[in-house]
């Protein structure tokens, strides 16, 4: 079980988004992801915290299971990547996502 901040949410870029009134580069990817559906998002997100804290290693292939409110409703095969490191992770399957 690992508890912390969302990679796409509630970053050092609401700052700037506040100051500046553009979107940061967080919110671009998080919008960019969405566009296929929330559980991709969050599928993305939550692998990266887990790389973050170590759960995972980094570079390795993972499954990410996610949804929204209501259940699982996605899942992915994707190249495990450290936030800082987001232009490496390669997506290289859906499984599931809703329609």
């Amino acid at each position: 079980m690992l508890t912390c901040p969302h990679v796409f949410s509630w970053g050092i870029g609401d700052a700037f988004r506040g100051k500046y009134q553009g979107y940061s580069p967080d919110r671009v990817a998080a919008e960019a992801l969405k566009r296929f559906s929330e559980g991709l998002k969050v599928a993305v997100e939550i692998m990266m915290m887990a790389t973050d804290a170590g759960l995972i290693p980094e570079g390795e292939d993972v499954i990410a299971v996610a949804g929204t409110g209501r259940g699982a409703d996605t899942a992915i095969i994707l190249r495990s990547a450290y936030t800082r490191n987001f232009l490496t992770l390669k997506i290289r399957e859906i499984v599931a996502m809703p329609r």
